[in-house]
């Protein structure tokens, strides 16, 4: 078995305006490729992904803009990404 580390990363989402744009958007982030989770707070805005390490942190951050782009929304990367353990 592998240990794969994962990295954190928080996208400001915009052009949400209820409860089911959050789950879309979501869904969307979920579908992208590294990603292991994502969880969207509509009133803040900011998306929290969890992702593999092993995806370059380029390609995860143009797949996910990507994807929110394609379910109709807007994503841009909020911070640098976080491999903490304790964050994790």
């Amino acid at each position: 078995m592998y240990n794969i580390s994962m990295v954190n990363y928080q996208f400001k989402i915009s052009g949400m305006s209820c409860a089911n744009c959050q789950k879309h958007v979501e869904k969307a982030l979920n579908n992208v490729n590294g990603i292991e989770s994502a969880v969207v707070n509509l009133v803040t805005e900011i998306a929290n992904v969890k992702a593999s390490d092993t995806i370059s942190k380029s390609e995860l951050i143009d797949s996910a803009v990507e994807a929110v782009s394609d379910a109709g929304y807007k994503a841009s990367l909020l911070d640098n990404p976080s491999s903490d353990p304790k964050k994790n």
